[in-house]
């Protein structure tokens, strides 16, 4: 499968997809997003922290109350989530991930 799309459009997908989870997270409140903003020096993942919950808490929440599948980040202190998109991901799904951190925001 990965032959027959090409890494290349693969690598262009999900980083478009993670650009657009970094410009809609940097709106929302208390969420602080870590990925490095200049374009070359990103890819498919978007790592955020929230500024009242730690990783795991964070994790929980987007795991149970919007069945979101994550990963927490804690090597060296960081109390961050990252968000991984690849060509297995839709626009729809980035929208879930958007409107559970949103939720987050204010839960917790």
């Amino acid at each position: 499968l990965q032959e027959a799309i090409g890494r290349d459009r693969i690598a262009a997908y999900g980083k478009g997809m993670a650009t657009h989870l970094l410009t809609e997270l940097a709106k929302i409140k208390d969420i602080t997003v870590l990925t490095p903003r200049p374009a070359e020096m990103r890819g498919s993942m978007t790592t955020i922290t929230h500024a009242r919950a730690g990783a795991g808490k964070l994790f929980n929440y987007l795991a149970k109350n919007h069945a979101l599948r994550c990963r927490p980040v804690t090597e060296q202190g960081l109390q961050a989530v990252r968000i991984s998109t690849h060509v297995f991901n839709s626009p729809a799904e980035c929208e879930r991930v958007i409107a559970g951190v949103r939720a987050a925001a204010r839960a917790l």
